[in-house]
């Protein structure tokens, strides 16, 4: 688990890094609740309700707000929000979170100790019994992580139908479809589907594409009624027709 930040000023600032290791080491299977926080003098970190890390984020707090990158290629407009993930498009460097993301919360304000006991309370119960899918699941990634593009593309025409490729394990005897829904304001108003095919990247390769499994699932985008809008991607698992 780490966490970075820039305590420097200017373009040239240091970046501090906290990292916690997990020990014992985290058990496959397992849902866990992290927290990383930054509330202008500390950067904390709790992991399953317990607080693990909690350092100064800059020499002389307080350190001030959280201020976007303002040159290219940081523009604030133009640096995504990663969650799992380090992206820095500074030096190219990208490296992909390992495992699954169940849910994710963004605040506006620093939460408490308490605040946080209760959340990890409200979930330490349902956690567990929430399934992990280990054998059926797509992934998101970019070509500069290996030579995997997931999805193929991240834009379409809105008239125009398109390949949308994802890569991952499916299995070869479910019936699967691309469900696409409206985000932002509007979010939910929409609902469009289509039916997807699956098929295999690498027929060679036994770890791509174990017996009965495939590692590619492709849906066609149908007609989109609101324009150039940015949409959600989910994969569901439909009834065979």
């Amino acid at each position: 688990v780490s966490l970075e930040a820039n305590v420097g000023g200017g373009g040239g600032g240091n970046l501090e890094f906290v990292i916690h290791q997990v020990s014992p080491a985290i058990a496959v299977g397992t849902w866990n609740h992290v927290v990383a926080m930054y509330n202008g003098y500390n950067i904390s970190m709790y992991f399953n309700g317990v607080l693990v890390e909690d350092r100064p984020a800059c020499s002389s707090p307080p350190c001030g707000r959280i201020v976007y990158p303002s040159a290219a290629p940081c523009k604030a407009s133009q640096t995504g929000l990663t969650i799992g993930t380090y992206r820095n498009p500074m030096d190219g460097q990208q490296y992909p979170h390992i495992g699954a993301v169940k849910s994710a919360r963004l605040f506006r304000r620093a939460v408490t100790a308490s605040e946080v006991a209760h959340l990890y309370s409200a979930l330490s119960s349902k956690l567990p019994a929430s399934p992990i899918s280990l054998t059926e699941y797509w992934v998101q990634a970019s070509a500069s992580v290996g030579s995997v593009l997931s999805p193929i593309t991240d834009y379409a025409d809105a008239d125009t139908p398109s390949d949308i490729g994802l890569r991952g394990l499916f299995n070869v005897s479910q019936a699967y479809a691309c469900n696409f829904t409206l985000e932002g304001d509007d979010a939910g108003l929409s609902l469009l589907s289509a039916s997807a095919v699956v098929s295999c990247a690498d027929a060679g390769n036994a770890r791509s594409c174990p017996a009965g499994y495939a590692d590619t699932l492709t849906c066609v985008t149908p007609l989109w009624p609101h324009g150039f809008r940015r949409t959600g991607l989910s994969v569901v698992a439909a009834r065979a027709s």
